[in-house]
């Protein structure tokens, strides 16, 4: 009886250094496998953001670009406006300075 209890506790130390070698080879491939999925988790995430990013950039030349053309073409309709007030205004002063050169008035 002795002898079967020895020969149990040796059968279940074996058993123990078994499980602790598969266990530690399973936690070893684990590690591996989460090394492997965290790579290839930064490498698709760098690849969004560099994509969002060029994205980000492409619209926001468009939308200088677009309001850069509205500012240039609100303000050529503002200094045309100018000018036509100018000149309409210039009439008077043109026909005053041409008649002091015509008659020979100062």
């Amino acid at each position: 009886m002795t002898e079967d209890i020895i020969q149990a506790i040796k059968q279940a130390e074996a058993q123990a250094a078994e499980m602790k070698n598969t266990a530690s080879e399973q936690a070893a491939q684990m590690i591996l496998d989460s090394e492997k999925q965290a790579s290839m988790t930064e490498k698709t995430a760098m690849d969004v953001c560099k994509a969002y990013r060029d994205t980000q950039i492409k619209q926001a030349m468009t939308d200088a670009e677009q309001a850069y053309q509205n500012s240039l073409a609100q303000k050529e309709e503002e200094t045309k406006a100018y000018c036509a007030r100018i000149l309409e205004n210039s009439d008077a002063a043109v026909s005053k300075i041409v008649g002091r050169i015509i008659s020979g008035d100062r």
